[in-house]
């Protein structure tokens, strides 16, 4: 299997790990849901009380279909 292709916005030395955030945590699995063999479900689990945020943007963007 090849690695999926880096966007050239990446940085070249990666991105640094994320420190963790308190009451917040994530996993990911290759379910086969959209792709075979990579990572494709992510789960959040937010602890009662902790507190979060949203964004909305009005970017023309378009995301992945």
């Amino acid at each position: 299997m090849t690695a999926p292709a880096v966007s050239p916005l990446a940085p070249p030395e990666g991105f640094p790990p994320l420190p963790p955030i308190a009451g917040v945590r994530f996993a990911a699995a290759a379910a086969g849901v959209k792709y075979k063999g990579r990572d494709d479900v992510m789960l959040a689990a937010i602890d009662p009380g902790a507190a979060v945020a949203g964004v909305f943007t009005r970017s023309a963007t378009r995301s992945a279909p």
